[in-house]
């Protein structure tokens, strides 16, 4: 069938309900006969052509670009050789399914489908760190609830300052841990004594995405 047929066809329909009025509707039924006429146009099936237009342009795309079944938005985990390939996969549509610098990489044990596999996963988070696809950020916790934290997200350099100054209470140090730290707790109303008085905080660790996909295939 010709495309401008179909697309004919849509305008057509499109066109007949733009035609509709439903204040027009209420004059002439009643509330049983409206609700009865929106049911029977739920029941009424109308082919998503455009969904099955879209899934057969899919299909042909990976006859085209075979490649697209593999990895190809982070090509750095064809070298994660501790991975099956179908794991290497399965964690680039992952991570491809991520925005870098907004969304943090949560459960990779469960797309490794090893839950009891420490080891691969600590392998897995230390591979992403080296190949700079990924970067640690800390939140220091609150020490008396641990339910929310005193700090926003902070890097390595900066997490490592804030231990410094509690290390050394050294004043060059402080006017950062100030602004860094928060002196309460917004959940348990902790007063932090002190800082000259700290001598440790908990800090929660998280790996960010900093990475862009290469979406090149994807594009096409």
């Amino acid at each position: 069938m010709d495309k401008q047929v179909i697309l004919n066809a849509y305008e057509t329909l499109r066109d007949t309900l733009e035609t509709v009025d439903v204040n027009e509707l209420k004059k002439m039924y009643s509330r049983k006969e409206l609700e009865a006429l929106q049911q029977e146009i739920y029941n009424v099936e109308i082919r998503s052509l455009a969904y099955e237009i879209g899934e057969a342009a899919k299909e042909m795309k990976l006859e085209e670009f075979p490649e697209l079944l593999g990895v190809h938005r982070y090509p750095e985990l064809k070298e994660a050789s501790f991975l099956t390939e179908e794991q290497q996969v399965e964690m680039d549509r992952f991570l491809g399914d991520l925005r870098p610098n907004r969304h943090y990489i949560h459960g990779i044990h469960l797309k490794l489908k090893e839950s009891h596999n420490p080891e691969k996963q600590a392998a897995l988070e230390t591979f992403l760190l080296e190949k700079g696809i990924a970067e640690r950020r800390h939140h220091v916790e609150c020490p008396h609830c641990g339910d929310s934290y005193l700090s926003g997200a902070i890097n390595d350099e900066e997490k490592g300052k804030v231990e410094e100054f509690l290390r050394t209470k050294e004043e060059a140090l402080e006017s950062f841990f100030m602004d860094t730290v928060d002196s309460g707790c917004d959940e348990c109303f902790y007063e932090a004594d002190d800082p000259y008085r700290l001598e440790k905080l908990p800090f929660k660790t998280r790996l960010l995405l900093v990475k862009q996909a290469d979406r090149t295939l994807q594009n096409l």
